[in-house]
């Protein structure tokens, strides 16, 4: 018989599952509940050309987030508002510079 806890940790960011021996108290599994979906990808910058990123496989798009670490690049949309921002996202992993497609 086991206890099953749902553990999050802030950093680096990560959200298990845990099962824990009614009797003993031992960790018999850890189950973590994020799929991580990063992809590899290429962005040319305006200041340092192509250089290669990481990015998040997202609803048939690519975002500009990486699941293995905290970093998430966000569209202020020209206001100031935090909670307004939307992601970037683009349908393959070449992100070009200056491209007016790309929301």
């Amino acid at each position: 018989m086991c206890y099953k806890i749902n553990v999050t940790i802030s950093e680096p960011y990560n959200i298990y599952d845990v099962f824990v021996d009614a009797h003993t108290g031992e960790i018999v599994n850890r189950i973590s509940r994020i799929a991580h979906a990063d992809v590899t990808g290429t962005a040319n910058t305006m200041y340092s050309g192509i250089n290669t990123i990481k990015m998040d496989s997202y609803n048939g798009s690519y975002r500009l987030r990486e699941t293995g670490r905290p970093i998430q690049t966000f569209n202020m949309n020209y206001g100031k508002n935090y909670a307004a921002a939307t992601d970037f996202t683009n349908l393959t992993t070449t992100w070009p510079a200056n491209n007016p497609t790309l929301k």
